[in-house]
């Protein structure tokens, strides 16, 4: 509802009503481990950094205020559920998708489950979620470009931290050397490495299957 679809109200706030970016995006980290922060970004001109913010904050306040219609969590669902069909197309992406279900220890009938999962969404389940992980009193907002031609001073949003984000020059050959000296003569990290190798040639079929591979594609 507030950001992944050309209807999404971050989309039809900032980009099409606005005009003030190409992209917009944002939500609640839905990991496979762990739940990351609330977070929105896009990008747009130096003097239309701190409307931009605005609009932004305005977005997720609203979501909060103003929970989504039954049609808008209505369109949102069938946005997510329809994707099925371009994720799970080819046996690659149904392989990669069991692939990776194995890795973080989910059911094999994970993606069952969640499908079943959003169709049960309701209006009232958004609301509550949103106001357990959207803390607007809470957002730290980093800005990345020119300090000069904005159209509002930082600190208007409040205290403005300055981060020095240049590039330092590379260190000379001769001052990496040691370092390099060192690490090459850290205590068993050769033989760790072969043998990290070593299984990773044995989980695609040994030496002799990857000998035989004539063309690989990614």
């Amino acid at each position: 509802v507030l950001s992944g679809s050309f209807t999404s109200r971050l989309f039809s706030s900032v980009r099409t009503a606005k005009g003030l970016a190409y992209s917009v995006g944002g939500g609640v980290g839905s990991g496979y481990t762990r739940i990351a922060p609330f977070s929105m970004s896009t990008s747009t001109k130096t003097s239309t950094t701190a409307e931009t913010i605005e609009a932004l904050i305005t977005e997720a306040k609203r979501l909060i205020a103003e929970p989504p219609t039954a049609a808008e969590i209505d369109r949102a669902k069938q946005s997510i559920l329809n994707s099925f069909i371009f994720n799970s197309a080819t046996t690659e992406q149904v392989l990669g998708q069991q692939v990776t279900y194995e890795y973080y220890g989910l059911p094999a009938d994970w993606l069952e489950r969640y499908r079943a999962g959003i169709e049960k969404v309701t209006p009232a389940d958004t609301a509550r979620v949103a106001k357990q992980y959207i803390k607007p009193e809470q957002f730290a907002i980093l800005v990345v470009g020119p300090t000069e031609g904005r159209d509002k001073p930082l600190s208007t949003f409040g205290e403005v931290k300055t981060l020095d984000i240049s590039i330092p020059e590379p260190p000379s050959a001769t001052a990496a050397a040691p370092a390099a000296a060192a690490a090459a003569a850290a205590p068993g990290a050769e033989d760790a490495g072969r043998a990290l190798v070593s299984k990773a040639v044995d989980a695609m079929g040994g030496a002799a299957a990857i000998d035989a591979v004539k063309a690989y594609r990614e």
